[in-house]
């Protein structure tokens, strides 16, 4: 089994006697096609919140049927901008969530964290279209020119610790390694996990949170639609339950996994 004991991202726990700890790649010699279909297979059981995050992208899609923004002449009014860049986010919004599920329920959970960022950040782009009335932050967006930056409108419409967190695995980051893919094994040991897993706490956190973003780009369609979305009550009671079941479960959940219950892997035999 290789082992390297010159790699110590920060946060890694040390030998008492102060040595650096070393890493032990985790991996099996088995399909990933194999293990990929498997946690597929069994992630309706095991996430529980898969099924409303899948609702919630249902009315999303519904949604977004049909709909359209009329040409304007120049220069158009505020809300022919600020239905046009709804349209586009919401459209973007669907399709980002929907990756993720898939990668989720595949088993990559940590690689579908760019993924989440992504639809966090749509979903604080898409409510300052909506707040602005004069249309200005949506006729820039439209144009490719901002305005401000992804920290700084998730700052305002969202959480600015969570899109941190996100952002460590959706680049190369040793924090979300550290967070995410290492588990303690023997003594000072750290193990890297190579093969997809689930751990489904955290799954069922992030798909959560999905249903709740997408939720509210639903109701944001009210407006490029002139209203007339449908099932959102319901929707909103689902997610309230899965909120309550998943994301704020007593005790509280850390999200940041590092030292955490082993994964929920296939067996050599899938």
């Amino acid at each position: 089994m290789f082992r390297s004991a010159g790699f110590c991202p920060q946060g890694l726990q040390l030998a008492p006697s102060g040595a650096l700890a070393s890493i032990v790649l985790m991996t099996r010699s088995y399909s990933f096609d194999g293990a990929e279909a498997w946690l597929r297979a069994t992630a309706p059981d095991e996430l529980p919140a898969l099924a409303i995050a899948r609702s919630a992208t249902e009315a999303l899609a519904l949604a977004l049927d049909g709909a359209a923004v009329p040409a304007a002449e120049d220069p158009a009014p505020p809300a022919y901008y600020a239905r046009s860049a709804l349209l586009l986010l919401c459209t973007l919004g669907l399709r980002t969530a929907r990756a993720a599920l898939v990668v989720i329920a595949s088993g990559y959970e940590p690689e579908a964290h760019g993924l989440k960022r992504r639809l966090s950040e749509i979903h604080a782009r898409a409510q300052a279209v909506a707040d602005d009335k004069s249309g200005a932050h949506a006729r820039q967006w439209l144009e490719g020119v901002g305005p401000s930056t992804p920290r700084k409108i998730t700052a305002k419409y969202g959480s600015l610790d969570l899109f941190d967190t996100y952002s460590a695995s959706e680049h190369a980051d040793a924090r979300g390694m550290h967070w995410w893919l290492m588990v303690p094994t023997e003594g000072t040991q750290r193990g890297v996990l190579v093969q997809p897993h689930r751990r489904p706490p955290f799954g069922n956190a992030i798909l959560t949170e999905i249903a709740m973003e997408t939720r509210d780009l639903v109701a944001l369609m009210q407006v490029v639609r002139w209203g007339g979305v449908q099932g959102l009550d319901q929707l909103t009671d689902l997610i309230d339950q899965a909120i309550d079941l998943f994301y704020a479960p007593p005790g509280g959940l850390e999200l940041r996994d590092g030292d955490g219950e082993p994964p929920r892997m296939p067996d050599e035999n899938q």
